[in-house]
């Protein structure tokens, strides 16, 4: 069974056990507890606890298959600006990549 598949959004949020993958050749795979984009300004805010909880990571793994390589973001909260795939992650933890 695949996954569903959505077109383009507005506005897309998430909360609680957030998973989710975009792209095919160059992947990008969210895990996190809650996940807000905007289309307006093409911007991904990841956090990997909720209002009032510890703070706990969320991450991205950025996996290029034509490569052969993959990156990992690890963080309280992470923003990925889709316009220039840039990735910054606050308090970071990890990361390392092959």
């Amino acid at each position: 069974v695949e996954d569903p598949r959505v077109g383009p959004l507005e506005l897309f949020s998430a909360t609680r056990k957030v998973h989710l993958t975009d792209g095919s050749r160059q992947l990008r795979s969210v895990v996190a507890q809650r996940l807000t984009y905007r289309r307006q300004t093409d911007i991904v805010e990841v956090f990997g606890f909720l209002p009032g909880e510890r703070e706990t990571n969320a991450s991205i793994l950025v996996e290029d298959k034509d490569a052969g390589t993959s990156q990992e973001f690890s963080g309280s909260k992470i923003t990925w600006f889709r316009t220039n795939d840039k990735i910054v992650a606050e308090k970071i933890t990890g990361g390392g990549g092959r």
